[in-house]
């Protein structure tokens, strides 16, 4: 546990899902990602119980995010905005996920970062004619 004072000097990065910054990553705006920049370790830490000393202000923070009242303040706006956009997940088959008790959700879904990004083999149709395409093979 550390005073409040450390964990507002921290400067909030997060390499990992936006690599170029959160001001580059299209996602938040400017206004946005210096709040998330300057008070992103302060709201990491007050969620995970590291604040010796938090203020009422901080505790209404910690308050509204567990309740799940996102629009409470823009402070709560943008870490729900960061959380949202921070775990990204998408389905391998891009179907529907089975009800069957062998496939559970875990199993059906992935991080979109761990996807190796391999690049279709295109070939072209021997049909003639109109239908001479490009189709992912």
């Amino acid at each position: 546990m550390q005073i409040r004072a450390y964990w507002c000097d921290q400067v909030f990065s997060d390499s990992k899902k936006f690599p170029y910054g959160f001001s580059r990553s299209g996602v938040f705006s400017l206004a946005e990602s210096e709040v998330l920049e300057s008070k992103g370790c302060l709201f990491r830490a007050l969620m995970d119980g590291k604040v010796f000393d938090p203020t009422a202000e901080d505790l209404a923070f910690v308050q509204a995010m567990n309740a799940g009242v996102y629009s409470f303040n823009k402070d709560t706006r943008i870490w729900s905005k960061y959380l949202f956009h921070q775990r990204r997940l998408i389905s391998i088959s891009g179907g529907w996920i089975s009800n069957d008790n062998e496939h559970d959700l875990d199993s059906e879904l992935v991080d979109i970062d761990e996807v190796s990004a391999t690049e279709p083999k295109w070939e072209v149709s021997e049909t003639g004619g109109n239908d001479d395409f490009l189709k992912a093979g």
